[in-house]
């Protein structure tokens, strides 16, 4: 295997898998080792830039990046009652909701019957009289 491959050997990581950790490339992570005497003191073996936990602590630290210990999430016990209580608001909520549709459909089928009316009483009151020269023409003698 290569060095570039990344193999983890007995919890160690190679520079390579640090710098890709670091969001640098692993040139930039060679030529801080080579400037650094206390980072050159933390390579262990013998086949290349490999570093334990500490090396790797070390190195991200010299990054700017500072490893803080994990912190598992904690689930807070469900109030069943709670839920419950809530679960049915928002049952009513939705009946209610349902109410108020079927009131605005019936308020628009009484809105499209109304206005079907008033089309049909102006369509009776404009029938045409004739006007005022229709009515002088045809005027009996």
């Amino acid at each position: 295997m290569t060095q570039h491959a990344g193999t983890i050997a007995a919890g160690l990581k190679t520079a390579y898998q640090i710098a890709i950790e670091l969001g640098v490339t692993p040139q930039a992570l060679y030529k801080k080792i080579k400037k650094n005497k206390e980072l050159q003191q933390l390579i262990v073996g013998e086949d290349g830039y490999r570093f334990d936990a500490e090396g790797e602590r070390t190195i991200k630290e010299c990054f700017g990046v500072h490893s803080e210990p994990s912190i598992e999430p904690t689930i807070e016990p469900v109030d069943q009652q709670l839920v419950e209580r809530l679960n049915n608001e928002i049952e009513y909520l939705r009946s209610e909701l349902d109410k108020e549709r079927e009131r605005n459909d019936e308020l628009v089928q009484q809105l499209i019957e109304l206005s079907r009316n008033n089309q049909v009483l102006l369509g009776l009151n404009q029938q045409p009289r004739g006007g005022f020269f229709q009515r002088l023409l045809t005027r009996k003698k």
